[in-house]
């Protein structure tokens, strides 16, 4: 899902974004992945916001950790002008896959301690 699609969703989200935790946007389009990087080394987000591809950089980088995750919610309501969701494109398809099936994440599905919800918007 490319940045500008992510942006009606992230600025949704701010109803719950505090003093102390914010809403992240970190969609490749948004920043620079030099720039992401910094960014989520100086900030404290309750929410982030971004493309599977972005997330995945982030977190190979060491910068983003999932230790702390709780939820990840896919977006399906987006469908472009030539009527395509998130799982018919490619370029959003692959990454997500790839993301969810990350070693990391994968064995907390469905777990009651520790777990990791999997939301479908």
């Amino acid at each position: 899902m490319g940045g500008r699609r992510l942006i009606p969703a992230s600025s949704s989200l701010r109803v719950f974004q505090t003093n102390d935790s914010i809403v992240a946007k970190l969609f490749a389009k948004h920043k620079k992945l030099v720039d992401a990087i910094e960014y989520v080394k100086s900030t404290r987000m309750g929410i982030a916001v971004g493309t599977p591809a972005r997330i995945i950089a982030l977190m190979d980088s060491g910068c983003l950790s999932s230790d702390e995750l709780k939820r990840i919610v896919v977006d399906f309501s987006n469908i472009d002008q030539k009527n395509r969701g998130i799982l018919d494109m490619k370029e959003t398809q692959v990454p997500l896959m790839q993301l969810l099936t990350r070693a990391e994440l994968k064995h907390r599905f469905g777990q009651a301690i520790g777990g990791l919800d999997l939301l479908f918007f």
